[in-house]
C-alpha cells in the first residue's frame, strides 16, 4: 500500500475486523464478492471500500502491517488468496485467484488470475492449450497486466485483451521446444475434460514441411 489515505482506511476497518483467523477469511471472501460487484458496476468508490477491507484483512492477520505479508506460500498474502481462490475452470470474480478457458478469435487459451494484490493493475497469464495452432507469442505463454474492465466479467475481459493482443501482434506459430509440453497438458489437467482439441481447429503440414492451418 502507498496511497496514506488508503492506509489510514485500512487500518480503521481493521479496528472492527473479528479477531479469529477464519472469521478474518471469511471478511476477504466477501470482499471479493463485493469488489467483483462493484467493477461490474462501475462504481470506484465501491471498489476502494472493499479492496481496503481486503487488504485489512491481510493488515490483520500479518500483525498489523504489510511488511512482509508476502513473503512466501504460508505470509498471510498468500493464505487469504488461497482460501478466496476459484475452482480451477470457474471464472474468478474480480480479485479472486482463479484458471479458466477462454476463446477469442479462434484461439483457445487459459486464462490465470493472480487475484487481489496492492496495485490497481491485475495479472493476466495467457497460457497456450494447443500446440499445433497458432497463438498470440511464440511461447505459448504471454504476461498481460491491465486495471479491472468496468462493467465488464473477468473473462470478458480477457477475450477483450486477446483481441487487442492479437490486434497488435497477429498470429504466430508456438516454436517447437514449446510444444511438447503445452501437448501433455500437466499444468492444466481440467482443461482436457471440459475441453478436448476441437475438429474445426486443425493442423497440417504442407509437403514444403510447414505448417499450415485450417479454421
Amino acid at each position: 500500500m502507498s496511497d496514506t489515505n488508503q492506509d489510514a482506511k485500512v487500518m480503521q476497518l481493521a479496528a472492527m475486523l473479528p479477531e479469529v483467523g477464519s472469521a478474518l477469511l471469511d471478511v476477504a471472501m466477501q470482499a471479493v464478492v463485493e469488489l467483483d460487484g462493484a467493477v461490474r458496476a462501475g462504481n470506484d468508490s465501491a471498489v476502494a471500500l472493499a479492496t481496503a477491507r481486503y487488504d485489512a484483512v491481510v493488515w490483520k492477520l500479518n500483525g498489523g502491517t504489510f511488511f512482509g505479508c508476502a513473503g512466501g506460500p504460508d505470509a498471510p498474502a498468500a493464505v487469504v488468496g488461497r482460501h478466496c481462490a476459484a475452482v480451477p475452470g470457474a471464472v474468478p470474480l474480480w480479485g479472486q485467484r482463479g484458471e479458466f478457458l477462454v476463446e477469442a478469435e479462434g484461439i483457445r487459451a487459459v486464462v490465470r488470475m493472480e487475484g487481489r494484490g496492492f496495485s490497481w493493475m491485475h495479472h493476466f497469464e495467457f497460457h497456450a492449450i494447443d500446440p499445433d495452432t497458432p497463438f498470440i507469442s511464440e511461447t505459448g505463454y504471454r504476461s498481460h497486466f491491465a486495471r479491472p474492465v468496468g462493467e465488464c466479467t473477468v473473462d470478458e475481459a480477457a477475450a477483450l485483451h486477446l483481441r487487442a493482443i492479437l490486434a497488435e501482434k497477429g498470429r504466430v506459430m508456438i516454436e517447437a521446444e514449446h510444444r511438447a509440453a503445452i501437448a501433455a497438458g500437466e499444468r492444466f489437467p481440467w482443461v482436457r475434460k471440459v475441453a478436448p482439441v476441437p475438429a474445426a481447429v486443425s493442423a497440417y503440414v504442407e509437403q514444403g514441411g510447414q505448417f499450415a492451418f485450417a479454421f
